[in-house]
């Protein structure tokens, strides 16, 4: 690299550095700490097909294309691959890389794969939706297992999705498990005040947050099915599910409110922005994480550092930050019986245990959660990819 700091070309089906995106914030540090950046990712509204920011050079591929392609056709999601690795094999060829770091092993890891033709390292960054759908889908599986198996470094946030990609076939050369940082946005008072009046919330009403809920495996169908045994106890009850959720599944999530007697007591923001989600985590009283498989959400960790108590089921790398009776309580999955039983148990604490609880989450996030320990790490894994290849 004659001196040079390496060059490491990015594939991210998401870039956008007005929202809490963590592709952003590894592309914005890793500049920083003087690694050439260049980023393939989608023109979505409000962002140029070519443009420099933060030290980070930004290559667009379609236009005003959809940030989130589930619910779309098959044809949709077959042009935005080919758009991507159209682009990504353009950059590519235009520059000398020294590594390649792809976010999702489909469709950015399979593309890195596809270009750098064994010629240049890659890591794979596993997220959650690729392990979890792409391996149960029989057209994308081989693709998912070629991405993971030829690249030189597997990411991932939670070992649960490694050990399931190597159950599956998967030949894994290298991994890095990791936690997140945090940075929460300031509370902003007056959009806390807007939103409780948004979502009638009033004085003494008790309110369950559940952050994801897009996808059947985030468990949001069993939550809503544990409401009426909470409400038994606790009229005074907003349950806040926040996400950008299909049409078909919030037809089936109204659907089932109204058959429950529920639908009064539930509440559909759709997306929150980082301060909006900031003043969610204030107004609420108990985090509920329902999912039957998932990762390590950034969200979970975030109620974490503000104090909430934690109702969550008992999946993966989900019990190694929620301790039951420490710091919340884990339930059975895919248990409406059990999310209600372990609500209503929170929500019958006295302050005392709610204090002890909210502290011991506090000084786990400070404990474990860092960017810069994070940053540092993928630096010294982005040079031994490099050294290995010249081996």
């Amino acid at each position: 690299m004659n001196g040079k700091m390496p060059r490491i070309l990015y594939l991210s089906p998401s870039y956008i550095t007005s929202l809490p995106d963590f592709m952003h914030k590894f592309g914005k540090w890793s500049a920083e700490k003087g690694f050439e950046i260049d980023v393939v990712a989608p023109q979505f509204e409000g962002t140029k097909s070519e443009e420099s920011i933060e030290g980070v050079k930004i290559h667009r591929f379609g236009k005003n294309l959809p940030i989130d392609l589930r619910g779309h056709s098959p044809i949709v999601k077959a042009k935005f691959a080919l758009s991507f690795l159209a682009k990504a094999d353009e950059i590519y060829k235009s520059k000398k890389f020294d590594a390649i770091h792809a976010f999702f092993a489909v469709p950015a890891g399979f593309i890195a794969h596809w270009i750098a033709k064994k010629k240049t390292p890659y890591a794979v960054h596993l997220l959650g939706s690729d392990i979890y759908n792409g391996l149960k889908s029989p057209a994308m599986r081989p693709f998912v297992k070629s991405a993971i198996s030829n690249a030189s470094f597997v990411f991932s946030d939670g070992k649960e999705m490694v050990d399931l990609a190597v159950q599956n076939g998967c030949s894994v050369k290298r991994q890095w498990v990791h936690s997140w940082g945090l940075d929460l946005a300031r509370l902003d008072k007056k959009i806390q005040k807007r939103l409780e009046k948004n979502w009638g919330v009033k004085k003494g009403c008790k309110v369950l947050l559940v952050i994801r809920a897009r996808a059947r495996h985030y468990g949001a169908s069993y939550f809503i099915d544990a409401l009426p045994k909470v409400l038994e106890r606790h009229e005074n009850l907003k349950a806040v599910i926040v996400d950008k959720i299909p049409e078909d599944l919030m037809h089936e999530f109204s659907s089932r409110a109204k058959e429950l007697g529920v639908e009064k007591n539930l509440v559909f923001p759709g997306f929150l922005n980082k301060e909006e989600f900031r003043a969610a985590l204030e107004i609420a009283d108990v985090y509920v994480t329902p999912s039957v498989q998932d990762s390590i959400s950034i969200s979970l960790l975030s109620a974490m550092a503000v104090g909430l108590p934690i109702v969550a089921t008992d999946i993966g790398d989900t019990r190694l930050w929620v301790k039951d009776r420490a710091n919340g309580i884990i339930v059975k999955p895919a248990s409406p019986e059990g999310l209600s039983e372990g609500i209503n148990a929170v929500l019958a604490m006295d302050r005392k245990q709610l204090k002890k609880m909210s502290q011991y989450s506090i000084n786990e996030i400070k404990k474990r959660c860092s960017w810069e320990r994070l940053i540092d790490q993928l630096s010294e894994n982005y040079f031994e990819m490099i050294e290995d290849l010249g081996k």
